[in-house]
C-alpha cells in the first residue's frame, strides 16, 4: 500500500506509533526507507 501511495506522490502517510513496540518501529523504518527511495 505504501509503495502504491508514494507513486500516486502522497508524501505524508499515518503508517504507525514506533514507540508502542519494537516491532511496530521496525516495520515502520522498513516503510520509510523503502518509500523514501522511490
Amino acid at each position: 500500500i505504501a509503495r502504491q501511495l508514494a507513486k500516486l506522490r502522497v508524501d505524508i502517510m499515518e503508517v504507525g506509533f514506533p514507540v508502542s513496540s519494537e516491532e511496530e518501529f521496525e516495520t515502520i523504518k522498513t516503510i520509510a526507507k523503502t518509500v523514501g527511495n522511490e
